[in-house]
This record gives structure tokens, C-alpha cells and sequence, in this order.
């Protein structure tokens, strides 16, 4: 595409200056717009890192007791020590048992399952007590866990030990189970098997159990 300038003046000297100046200037707006414009890189966004979700599933309750097909737990007296079953399910016996010793414990055991799986009878609102001397209460001692025993397992075979000094009388032994639910319901409980849902309260219990047990003339 041609251009046409149109300049006054007759001077040849002031015309060759004009066309100059008018060169220059078309080559400066020339190389102007030669120049690309710079494009700005957009800064894309950090990727946010997905958050997994949590795993599916509960936690197991610790401390279950574990029971032959006949519902009684192991017992270290009358068991074997290697805590085996035999086909039928049931615990192996320890060699030379004294028969009679077994049939008691385990009718001791029955007696104290089947009395822990009744409701408790709904106790009157609690007298107010006395406040108990702190330093008295920090110097009596509590008795500790049976070493290397589950805390729950201890606690049912504490009961079914002090169900067995009732003999074969059914005054004393309904007179030892009150007492045994005493000692869970002191501690929100109503029967044994509720330890299985409370595991944390076990080893509470199985000191007033052993307190119990003492008083009944078993040594713990």
C-alpha cells in the first residue's frame, strides 16, 4: 500500500529533513508493532490433595471371656493349662481333677450366669452419707488385679468361687449372689456379662470382688 505526503516549501535542503523525519517515525511505529505482546502464563491453582477417608469399621471391644460349648470359662484349677478344647467343644481337663471339684465349679458358674443375666431389683434413693476422710482413703491400699489373668475373666471366676460357699443351700446362696450384685451395681452394672460392654470398669470391680471373696473366707 503506497503513501502519498504532500510538503510545502521549495527548499530542498528543509524537504530532505521533513521526509527523514517521516521515515524514521513509520519505522519506529513499524518495529512497535512488529513486537509481539508478551502473553502471562496463568498460574494455575495448587491441586488440593484429597483427604482419604476413614476406614470403615469399629474398633473390638477389648477383654471378652472366651466359653466352651457348655458356656463355662477356662479355670486354671480344674483345666488344662494349655487352654485347649477338645472336639465336642468342650475345655480339656487337667489330668487327675478331682470329678466332684469340676461339677461344683461348673454348677457354681451356671448359677452365677443365670443370676447376673436377671435384671437387679430397683433399688430406693440412696441416704446421704458422711464425707469420707480423704487421708483415710488414701492410705488403705487397693488390692491389685490377679497378675496375667483378663480382668473380666478374674471377675466371673471370682463370683463363681464365691457362689460355691453358699453350699448347697439355697438361703446362702441367694444371700452371696445379692451381695455379688451389690458389688456391680455399685459400679452401674447389672450381672457380669455387662462387663464385656464396660471392659474399663473391670478391674474396679474385681478388687470389690476380691474384698468379697475375703470376707467369705476365700483367699485371693
Amino acid at each position: 500500500m503506497g503513501i502519498k505526503i504532500e510538503i510545502d516549501g521549495t527548499d530542498l535542503d528543509e524537504i530532505a529533513i521533513h521526509v527523514q523525519e517521516l521515515y524514521e517515525a513509520f519505522s519506529d511505529n513499524d518495529k512497535e508493532d512488529a513486537t509481539p505482546a508478551t502473553a502471562t502464563a496463568a498460574t494455575p491453582a495448587p491441586a488440593t490433595a484429597a483427604t482419604p477417608a476413614a476406614a470403615a469399621g469399629t474398633v473390638p471391644v477389648p477383654g471378652s471371656v472366651d466359653l466352651d460349648v457348655d458356656g463355662q470359662p477356662w479355670n486354671e484349677e480344674i483345666h488344662s493349662s494349655a487352654a485347649t478344647k477338645k472336639k465336642n467343644g468342650q475345655w480339656t481337663v487337667k489330668r487327675g481333677a478331682d470329678k466332684a471339684r469340676i461339677a461344683a465349679i461348673y454348677a457354681a458358674h451356671t448359677a452365677a450366669a443365670a443370676l447376673a443375666a436377671t435384671p437387679a431389683a430397683a433399688t430406693p434413693a440412696a441416704v446421704a452419707t458422711p464425707a469420707v476422710d480423704p487421708l483415710a482413703a488414701a492410705v488403705a491400699p487397693a488390692l491389685p488385679p490377679t497378675t496375667g489373668e483378663d480382668p473380666i475373666a478374674a471377675c466371673i471366676r471370682t463370683a463363681s468361687e464365691i457362689i460355691t460357699t453358699g453350699g448347697q443351700d439355697p438361703a446362702a446362696v441367694a444371700g452371696v449372689s445379692q451381695r455379688i450384685n451389690a458389688v456391680m451395681g455399685k459400679h452401674g452394672l447389672v450381672g457380669t456379662p455387662q462387663l464385656t460392654q464396660n471392659p474399663q470398669l473391670a478391674p474396679a470391680v474385681l478388687i470389690d470382688l476380691q474384698v468379697l471373696a475375703r470376707e467369705c473366707g476365700i483367699a485371693c
